[in-house]
């Protein structure tokens, strides 16, 4: 396995950082009291969060963390337009980081309905303030190879650094995963045209309510959302697929009240203890969206799941709030020093948002 790290959930070694692990006791941060599962319309967060700069966390929120630099790629914005210009159109449909740092989106080619990988050359790697060339179309996607009904959902890189496609038939309902290889681990440069998939697998569905999905420690993780609020664990094929459900966790532990999993959302990285970071929906006060991180005591094993820290989408002394977009995508830099969500911006486009920890 790969220890880069990159994209949502990938492995990555700490280098003998420990993680900070606080208290995951709930906190009532309007009252003071604690955690109160029959009110559910205030607002709940851990007792501790974590000091600023603490790698693998969500940073220090309750002290005024903010939001380092937004894009939005949608038409009337340079980005969007620039990839209007390209011929595709900017609805979103996930985001990665290259293994040089560079920001790779998803898109639907307007010509044809192709579905293209589009590279932002950042002018700073792992930096999407500081300007970029481009974009570029690297690796396409014909509708030969996904087929008629369906369309792109998700995308991830497994444990070779090899791409992973999710395709959704949103009337029947069946997944479509398909798994290309590529040239350079982590990388799309070059790629041009793809046909047909190297791998696929239409038997791993969470009917049409979970779309979030990772790989890490030769397994795959899906989070389901909407009615079935469950994550899976899955083990590999010889082919690198998923094969054979090994572990279902429901109810998630210490859900917010109100709040349940964006069917966006499993992040699953290795730092150490394990941890995983799963995205909110729901409506708690007002609050619609949130981050969750969770520690494993031992490593991928979803039975010993805790939460440790939870970002509410209204935080007080953040610029977190659902008109960012929601938290559809979660990326940790290699290093855990800085992290990445996004996804939709209900206005036909994606937001991502740069928080350093």
């Amino acid at each position: 396995m790969s220890n880069l790290g990159l994209g949502l959930g990938l492995g990555k070694s700490s280098g003998g950082i420990t993680p900070f692990v606080p208290s995951h006791q709930l906190f009532n941060t309007q009252t003071g009291a604690d955690f109160n599962s029959d009110n559910g319309a205030e607002t709940f967060k851990v007792v501790v969060p974590p000091p600023a700069g603490v790698p693998f966390t969500l940073g220090d929120h309750e002290a005024g963390q903010s939001i380092q630099q937004q894009v939005n790629i949608k038409s009337g914005t340079p980005m969007g337009n620039d990839l209007i210009s390209l011929g595709y159109n900017t609805q979103n449909s996930g985001f990665l980081f290259s293994a040089t740092g560079d920001l790779l989106t998803c898109h639907k080619r307007s010509a044809d309905n192709f579905i293209g990988m589009i590279a932002w050359g950042l002018s700073s790697p792992w930096n999407i303030d500081l300007g970029y060339s481009g974009p570029t179309e690297e690796l396409v996607i014909s509708t030969a190879a996904f087929g008629a009904g369906y369309s792109h959902d998700k995308m991830n890189w497994d444990d070779n650094g090899n791409i992973v496609h999710l395709f959704v038939d949103y009337n029947s309902q069946p997944y479509n995963w398909l798994g290309f290889d590529l040239t350079t681990p982590y990388q799309i440069t070059g790629e041009g045209t793809k046909v047909a998939a190297d791998r696929s697998n239409n038997t791993v569905s969470g009917n049409n309510e979970g779309r979030g999905f990772s790989f890490g420690n030769n397994s795959f993780f899906l989070c389901n959302g909407n009615s079935l609020q469950n994550i899976q664990k899955w083990d590999l094929n010889a082919g690198g697929f998923p094969d054979t459900l090994q572990q279902s966790v429901i109810p998630v532990p210490d859900q917010p009240p109100g709040m349940g999993n964006t069917r966006g959302g499993v992040f699953v990285f290795d730092s150490g203890n394990g941890l995983m970071v799963v995205g909110d929906n729901g409506n708690v006060g007002g609050v619609y969206y949130g981050v969750r991180r969770y520690s494993m005591s031992t490593p991928y094993d979803l039975t010993t799941m805790v939460m440790e820290e939870w970002i509410d989408f209204q935080a007080s002394g953040t610029g977190y709030t659902n008109g960012q977009g929601d938290p559809e995508t979660f990326i940790w830099k290699p290093d855990g020093t800085k992290y990445w969500w996004g996804g939709s911006n209900n206005s036909g486009g994606q937001q991502i948002s740069q928080v350093l920890v």
